[in-house]
């Protein structure tokens, strides 16, 4: 709710002069997202996005590597899932192979993620946002408006989590922030995560 498109949404050109990280949901049938990201301090900007269905990773990274930007990437984040074998390669050994990235991971809760979200949306101290997208990351945007909690219904306790659908940019986002700034509770400043790859 603390989303306004009037404030959020607003140019960000790529700033080659700021390194670029890439905050990933990984995906098949969903959507495999790869959110383009810049951090200015305490103002973190969406500069792009690769948002597909029914694509595997390395055309994800093709997609990735053809960007602007790429030359850029200096680290990212993925959903802890994206370090699991699934009798395959795991999406972090992946990105390592075929991108040389490695990618930080670990648990994000919801309702943590959320509200680390928010915290970006609408700075608490100042009511300023800290969260800004670009006009070309339409499903990130488009995913706002989709994000939804289930309806109260007479007689059933209210959910505290959302839908788990129409939520990959969304995910991305909570996993990069609490990443860099940490849960809100915790320190404001970037956490050192290392991602483990198999030889």
């Amino acid at each position: 709710k603390e989303f306004r498109h009037v404030v959020h949404v607003q140019p960000c050109p790529f700033d080659p002069r700021l390194p670029v990280e890439v905050w990933i949901d990984p995906g098949y049938q969903g959507a495999y997202a790869v959110l383009a990201m810049q951090i200015a301090g305490e103002v973190v900007r969406q500069i792009d996005e690769v948002y597909a269905r029914g694509i595997v990773v390395p055309d994800i990274i093709r997609e990735c590597k053809a960007r602007p930007w790429w030359r850029r990437v200096r680290g990212g984040v993925i959903d802890i899932a994206g370090a699991q074998h699934q009798g395959m390669e795991s999406h972090v050994e992946a990105w390592h192979r075929l991108a040389g990235l490695g990618l930080r991971y670990q648990p994000v809760g919801i309702a943590d993620g959320i509200l680390r979200h928010r915290t970006f949306l609408a700075d608490p101290a100042t009511g300023q946002p800290r969260l800004f997208h670009d006009p070309r990351c339409v499903n990130t945007i488009r995913e706002y408006g989709l994000y939804r909690y289930m309806e109260v219904k007479e007689n059933r306790p209210e959910r505290e989590e959302p839908i788990d659908a129409n939520n990959h940019a969304m995910k991305a986002i909570a996993y990069g922030l609490v990443a860099n700034f940490g849960l809100v509770s915790g320190p404001r400043r970037p956490r050192s995560m290392k991602a483990r790859i198999r030889g």
